[in-house]
C-alpha cells in the first residue's frame, strides 16, 4: 500500500481528466456492487441468496448445466 499526499493527489485529479474519469468509473463501480450486496442481504431470503451463490459458483468454475 502506498501513500499519496493529499495535495498532490487533488493536484493529479484536477490535472489529469482522464485519470480522474477512470477513478469515478471504478469507485462507481465498487459502490454498485456494495449496494447489491445491501440489497440482496435485506431483501432477499434465505433460499434466493442460496440460489444465488449457486449459480455464481457454477458462473465461476465454468460447470455445465
Amino acid at each position: 500500500m502506498y501513500f499519496v499526499p493529499k495535495k498532490m493527489f487533488f493536484n493529479t485529479l484536477k490535472s489529469k481528466p482522464e485519470f480522474t474519469f477512470e477513478l469515478l468509473q471504478i469507485m462507481s463501480y465498487y459502490i454498485k456492487q456494495t449496494d447489491e450486496k445491501i440489497f440482496e442481504m435485506g431483501q432477499k431470503t434465505l433460499e434466493q441468496r442460496a440460489a444465488k451463490l449457486v449459480l455464481s459458483m457454477k458462473d465461476f468454475f465454468e460447470l455445465d448445466e
